[in-house]
């Protein structure tokens, strides 16, 4: 083997081990903002459904965080309004499809962002629908997003959920598929399901997936002025 050889094959093992490890750190921060979220939006739901807010709160709320960490993304009044839309799209199915026996109803924030955990302890319940709790989490909120406006269903919601996660869609073609009715016919689909990420090619697509997302600001942005 060619020094030129040798050194093309170092090139290819510590790329593809940097795109896994970002891959990897990418996943992780991705379930801590989607728990984040998903603990927010019962948050927002419990109180301005409630009449314990009052009219325009959200936008209030909305603009004082903006004020509070200059430069967030992601905490707009209709993005929250989102994450209450998430949660209440979800609450009743996730209680079906995974147990929750043992968390303790917490009502800091802390508390209501373990999804997480909630969705990692299979349920006796679960009954027709299958649900795969890593291709929930790997998913980011505005795959999410476009899935909960865009189908009608629990197992519609649950079928692209998989094929995104599996596939690696990016938004805009997981709204293409969405569009051209892939759930009704999904028969036509290779089964791929347990497909593995081979090479460096897969591993940059799978990390194409975070790209549309707030991570970044998520976890560089500017302290509170005030703690």
């Amino acid at each position: 083997m060619s020094g030129v050889q040798i050194y093309n094959e170092a090139v290819r093992v510590i790329k593809e081990a940097i795109l896994q490890s970002q891959y990897q750190a990418a996943s992780i921060v991705n379930k801590a903002q989607l728990s984040l979220y998903y603990g927010i939006g019962k948050y927002v739901s419990e109180n301005s459904r409630n009449g314990y807010w009052g009219k325009g709160a959200i936008e209030t709320i909305s603009k004082q965080l903006q004020k509070d960490l200059p430069g967030l993304r992601g905490f707009s009044a209709a993005n929250i309004k989102f994450m209450r839309q998430f949660y209440e799209t979800w609450c009743n199915d996730l209680k079906s499809l995974t147990a929750v026996s043992g968390i303790e109803d917490n009502k800091s924030l802390t508390g209501l962002s373990e999804i997480d955990t909630r969705l990692l302890i299979p349920s006796e319940n679960t009954q027709k629908e299958s649900f795969d709790a890593a291709s929930f989490l790997g998913l980011g909120f505005t795959h999410h997003m476009i899935i909960v406006r865009k189908t009608k269903s629990l197992a519609e919601r649950l079928f692209y959920i998989r094929q995104a996660y599996i596939s690696k869609w990016s938004k805009e073609v997981l709204a293409a598929r969405i569009e051209d009715d892939l759930f009704s016919h999904q028969g036509e689909i290779a089964n791929n399901f347990t497909q593995k990420i081979p090479d460096a090619r897969e591993s940059l697509k799978a990390i194409g997936m975070f790209k549309d997302e707030y991570l970044l600001d998520f976890i560089t942005s500017v302290p509170l002025r005030d703690c």
